[in-house]
């Protein structure tokens, strides 16, 4: 909102004087306070607005943090304090056209000011941290300057950042909820899954919900706070399945596009590298971004250089804290979406899941997704499972269905989104109970093999385990298992008879149907050969 207002003179005419850079004062607005406060100084000085991109770079780039009373260094004259006429008399002294400055001068003379600044000033402005837009020569000579700050030296004592323990307890901190017991405002959240578990489809359940606002609910269970502006870069899927899924999500909240503020980018941001926070910052400023997505990490942490080891901690760190503070100053919550190890299983997700090094020590809060069954081809239905957790403490284990149908007709559009939560303890019952019917059902499969060979070999001497195995196809320890279960329950009588050895007898361990079994298959044998000789004598009258 603040670009519009600082492009547009009308326009800060008009809340010029109504918008105070008081009212800018959480902690998240610190940049945009820098920025305003600058803009409303230079405007009652020279009566006209600053250039908005420069000042833009400035702030983001540490450059209107004050005290900034420094000394040109040719001349020794003590420039303005103001941070706007301080940095556009550099402007000026690099780009006038008439002044003798070469390129390689300019540089130099921006150095010899920044040699006066503090250490502290130098860290927390470098490369990492320096986003804004290319678009004067200043911005280039920022850019030169930090990339080479191994060139800088330093000049002044480190100031302390440390606050005392009073304080500390006094300062008002706050934390916010955007979806309850969900993801907490601006806090880096990290969702991980396997591949092909729904990580993106649950991310951008997430993301069209927070768009939505109030009225929505997080799979369809979890009720939203408020509604915010939420962009979402995405660089694995097709511009089409990500249109296709946005669209079904948004018919399953019976909601249109228009009530839905969510801003879709296919064009993944670099975080790696200082132009890609620089386009990041400009995405969050000009749209007014309260969340984004960044859908997936590993390729959003690819550089130029390509030297990037995914497994230094001490490298993947630097980088997520440099995205994250890019977030963080701009009052924009992170979402990265990330994948596990190949090892993680069907038993509920943990952080050091996570793959890379870094990452789950870097996550504030995480949202793990797996999936505890096979997907069904034939219903079109996934069961997850999803814990969720942060270092504010929320956390919980939820068991989720999503049902996307088959395609009807092969319409891609055709499929539906719908979502239904339980608890995790629930799922894992009913998941125990199916297996469990399914070995009940399975034992008893294979118990009709060892009865048919019984009966219909062997139904009054019965037959040796070994036997069994060979003549039913049925493993050793499968067999024993039945065997044994039949004999416990009276289905199986356990006697010694004897059986062929070689070209010998001897008595060896069988195992017979028991009686009342026994009986009741020659009762239905007596009658089936009685029904049968019934109807040959009936054939015989009639000829």
């Amino acid at each position: 909102m603040l670009m519009h207002f600082l492009r547009d003179e009308d326009l800060f005419r008009q809340v010029y004087g109504v918008l105070l850079p008081e009212h800018l004062s959480k902690p998240s607005e610190i940049a945009y306070h820098r920025i305003w406060k600058a803009a409303t100084e230079y405007y009652e000085q020279h009566n006209r607005l600053p250039n908005c991109e420069l000042l833009f770079t400035l702030a983001l780039s540490g450059f209107l943090e004050e005290p900034l009373c420094l000394a040109d260094p040719e001349t020794g004259e003590q420039l303005h304090a103001n941070a706007v006429e301080l940095i556009n008399f550099c402007f000026d002294k690099t780009r006038n056209p008439d002044d003798s400055l070469e390129p390689e001068a300019a540089l130099d003379f921006l150095k010899a000011l920044l040699r006066q600044r503090t250490v502290g000033d130098v860290l927390r402005t470098s490369v990492q941290h320096a986003v804004g837009r290319e678009i004067h020569d200043l911005a280039g000579l920022v850019d030169r300057a930090y990339s080479n700050l191994q060139e800088i030296e330093a000049i002044g004592s480190a100031q302390s950042t440390m606050m005392d323990s009073e304080a500390f307890a006094t300062e008002n901190f706050q934390q916010s909820w955007l979806i309850e017991d969900v993801l907490v405002e601006n806090q880096a959240m990290v969702i991980g899954g396997p591949e092909k578990a729904m990580k993106t489809s649950i991310a951008m359940d997430l993301a069209v919900s927070l768009g939505i606002g109030e009225s929505a609910r997080f799979l369809n269970r979890f009720p939203v706070g408020r509604q915010v502006r939420v962009g979402f870069y995405s660089g694995e899927m097709g511009k089409a399945d990500i249109q296709a899924r946005y669209r079904r999500i948004l018919q399953a909240k019976s909601r249109t596009p228009a009530e839905c503020l969510v801003f879709w980018s296919f064009d993944l941001p670099r975080v790696g590298e200082a132009s890609g926070l620089r386009q990041l910052a400009i995405d969050i400023v000009e749209k007014n971004l309260d969340v984004i997505f960044i859908d997936p990490l590993y390729l959003a942490l690819q550089s130029g250089d390509g030297d990037i080891n995914h497994n230094d901690m001490y490298q993947i760190g630097p980088l997520l804290q440099a995205v994250n503070r890019t977030c963080d100053e701009l009052g924009c919550t992170l979402v990265l979406i990330h994948h596990t190890r190949k090892s993680a299983g069907k038993e509920p997700l943990q952080l050091q899941d996570l793959a890379h090094s870094g990452v789950p020590q870097f996550a504030r809060q995480w949202l793990l997704v797996n999936r505890t069954e096979p997907f069904d081809a034939e219903t079109g239905v996934s069961e997850l499972g999803l814990s969720i957790s942060g270092s504010s403490g929320h956390c919980g284990q939820y068991a989720v269905d999503i049902n996307e149908g088959t395609l009807l007709g092969g319409n891609l559009a055709s499929r539906p989104w719908t979502v239904t939560v339980r608890s995790r303890t629930a799922q894992i019952s009913e998941q125990q109970r199916r297996k469990q019917e399914k070995n009940v059902e399975e034992l008893d499969k294979d118990w009709k093999k060892i009865w048919r060979f019984l009966y219909e070999e062997h139904l009054d001497d019965g037959e040796t385990r070994r036997q069994i195995e060979l003549n039913t196809d049925l493993s050793r320890a499968r067999v024993k298992k039945i065997i044994d279960a039949k004999v416990a329950s009276g289905n199986l009588i356990l006697d010694v008879r004897p059986k062929p050895a070689g070209n010998t007898t001897k008595d060896q361990t069988v195992y017979i149907l028991s009686p009342p079994f026994k009986c009741l298959i020659e009762e239905r044998r007596r009658a089936a050969a009685a029904e049968q000789n019934h109807e040959v004598a009936e054939e015989s009258v009639e000829s």
